[in-house]
C-alpha cells in the first residue's frame, strides 16, 4: 500500500483532521487491518458476547459494586445501608466520588468491593483473578485498614461469584507501589490448564477451602436482570459514540496493545530508514526481580532513541461534565526513562498520533507521582456534551501547542 505525505485542508470532513498548514500523514485504517483486526486473546474469546465484557474496567467495577451492594442487602435484610463518604486526601483536598476508600456502609461498617475479570496469564500459562489497591495496614503509611470488610466479585464468562474475604488469604505487596496503591490479591488456577472451567473449579476450591475464612455469599448468572439494571443506571455515553468503531469491542488492555502496535508501525512509515528494536525488559527498582516484557522502561527503540507510547480513549467525565483524554503513568523522572513520547488519541473518527513536548497537559498524581509517574490530561469545553465539538476543540488545542502531529488514521 502506498502512503504519502499530505497537507490537510479545511474542506468537508478535513475540517476536523488538522489545522491548515500542518504537515502530517493521513492514512486509512484499512492499511492496518492486520493490527486492528488481529486474533483475540484467550480471555477475549471466552468472554465474547458476555454482558459487561466490552465496557471499560472502571465502569464494570462500578456496576459490579452496585450489584454486590444488592447482594449484601439480601444477605443482611435488617441492616441499615448508607452510601460511602468521599472524605479527604492526605493533602487535605476533598476526594472525588471515584476515589472513596470504601463503597458503602452497613450498620456503620465500611465495606469495600473489589472485582476482577477472569484473565489468562501468558507467562504462567494459567487463568487467574487479580484484585488491586487493597488498602490494608502497611508500615508507617497505613496503621489501620481503610475498610472493615472486603467483598470480592469474580467475573467469569457465565456467572458472578460474591465472597467476603477473610483479610489475609492471597494478599501480597506490589513493591514500591504498596505504600500508595495498597496490596493485591491474586488467585490462580493450575498451570497449563487452558480450559477456563476447570481452572475456575480450582480457584473456587481455594476460596471455599476451610483453611481460610472466606465466605461465599452468592452466585449470579450474567443474564440476571439486576446486572442490566445496574448498568442502565450508569448509562455510558462513551460506549455509545464508539459503537461500530474498530477496537470498540475489545478490552481496554487489548486496545492499548493494538494502539501501541499501530503507533509503532506509523513510526516505521515516518522513519523508513531507521532500525526498530524491542527493548530489553530490564530489572525492577530493587534490581533483583526481572521486569515482565510488558513493563519495559520504554516500548521500542528507533535507532538509539527510546520511544514510549501512551494511548487514551475520548471519555465523558460525568463528574466534570466534559469530554477528555487521560494518559496515566508517564515517567518523566530526571533523567526520564525515554527520549520521545508518542500519544495515540483514540476517537470515533480515528486515531490521532502526536509527539508530546513533555509539558502540555502534564500534571502530578498526588502521592502516587513518585512511584506511578505523572499524567497527561486534555479537556474539552466545560458543559459541552457534543463530543464532535469537544473533540474539535481538543485537537485544535493540541495543534496550537508545541506537540507535533505525526499522523491521523481514519476509520
Amino acid at each position: 500500500m502506498a502512503f504519502k505525505l499530505v497537507i490537510s485542508l479545511r474542506s468537508g470532513r478535513s475540517f476536523f483532521l488538522a489545522k491548515q498548514g500542518v504537515r502530517h500523514l493521513i492514512l486509512p485504517a484499512s492499511g492496518f487491518s492486520n493490527i486492528l483486526q488481529d486474533s483475540t486473546t484467550n480471555a477475549s474469546d471466552v468472554f465474547a458476547g458476555a454482558p459487561l465484557s466490552t465496557i471499560t474496567p472502571s465502569l464494570r467495577g462500578n456496576v459490579l459494586a452496585d450489584v454486590a451492594r444488592m447482594v449484601d442487602a439480601e444477605v443482611n435484610p435488617r441492616s441499615i445501608f448508607e452510601m460511602g463518604v468521599p472524605g479527604h486526601c492526605c493533602n487535605g483536598y476533598r476526594r472525588g466520588t471515584d476515589k472513596m476508600e470504601y463503597d458503602w456502609l452497613r450498620n456503620g461498617l465500611r465495606i469495600v468491593c473489589k472485582s476482577s475479570k477472569m484473565s489468562w496469564c501468558t507467562v504462567r500459562k494459567s487463568w487467574e483473578f487479580q484484585f488491586k489497591r487493597i488498602k490494608i495496614p502497611h508500615g508507617e503509611v497505613r496503621r489501620v485498614a481503610a475498610f472493615d470488610e472486603l467483598y470480592l466479585v469474580l467475573y467469569t464468562p457465565t456467572h458472578l461469584y460474591f465472597y467476603r474475604h477473610c483479610g489475609t488469604f492471597g494478599l501480597s505487596s506490589v513493591g514500591q507501589r504498596t505504600a500508595t496503591d495498597g496490596h493485591q490479591l491474586r488467585i490462580r488456577g493450575g498451570g497449563g490448564v487452558e480450559d477456563w472451567r476447570f481452572a475456575l473449579e480450582d480457584i473456587l476450591g481455594k476460596l471455599d477451602d476451610g483453611a481460610n475464612s472466606c465466605v461465599r455469599l452468592a452466585m449470579m448468572p450474567l443474564a440476571d436482570n439486576r446486572i442490566q439494571h445496574a448498568l442502565d443506571l450508569r448509562c455510558n455515553v462513551t460506549q455509545k459514540i464508539f459503537n461500530g468503531c474498530p477496537l470498540s469491542e475489545v478490552t481496554p488492555v487489548v486496545r492499548g496493545k493494538r494502539l501501541e502496535m499501530l503507533t509503532c508501525r506509523v513510526d516505521q512509515i515516518v522513519n523508513p530508514s531507521a532500525e526498530m528494536k524491542w527493548p530489553d525488559s530490564g530489572y525492577c527498582a530493587g534490581g533483583l526481580q526481572r521486569r515482565g516484557g510488558y513493563r519495559a522502561v520504554c516500548d521500542w527503540h528507533r535507532d538509539d532513541i527510546r520511544v514510549e507510547c501512551k494511548s487514551s480513549q475520548l471519555q465523558w467525565n460525568k463528574r466534570l461534565r466534559r469530554w477528555s483524554f487521560k494518559f496515566p503513568n508517564v515517567k518523566v523522572s530526571n533523567p526520564p526513562s525515554f527520549d520521545e513520547l508518542l500519544l495515540a488519541f483514540y476517537t470515533p473518527w480515528g486515531v490521532y498520533i502526536y509527539r508530546h513536548d513533555l509539558r502540555f497537559g502534564l500534571s502530578l498524581c498526588g502521592v502516587r507521582t513518585s512511584v506511578a509517574g505523572h499524567q497527561i490530561q486534555v479537556y474539552g469545553p466545560r458543559q459541552e456534551a457534543d463530543w464532535q465539538v469537544a473533540l474539535d476543540t481538543i485537537i485544535n488545542k493540541i495543534d496550537e501547542s508545541d506537540c507535533g502531529r505525526v499522523a491521523f488514521i481514519f476509520w
